[in-house]
């Protein structure tokens, strides 16, 4: 199998709010994506305060804001990411 990233099961990112997603972890980084509230996607790594996630084949990440830390426990999916 020829993948960078094999998720057997994730963790799960749903958005609050319109969401950017960069094309690496960096605010100067060009943005990929706005995605609309409510859409959910599997992560596939955590750096600090930033989540790699997969977008329909593509991946980008998104800045967690401090709402988003405390619930990243409480996501859906057997392995949640635990919060920093």
């Amino acid at each position: 199998m020829n993948a960078d990233f094999l998720v057997v099961d994730p963790a799960w990112y749903r958005t609050d709010d319109k969401t950017p997603v960069y094309a690496w972890n960096d605010h100067v980084a060009p943005k990929v994506a706005l995605l609309d509230p409510g859409i959910t996607m599997p992560i596939l790594k955590q750096e600090g305060e930033w989540v790699l996630v997969s977008l329909r084949g593509a991946v980008g990440w998104i800045h967690l804001t401090g709402s988003d830390l405390p619930a990243m426990g409480q996501m859906d999916g057997a392995a949640a990411l635990a919060a920093k």
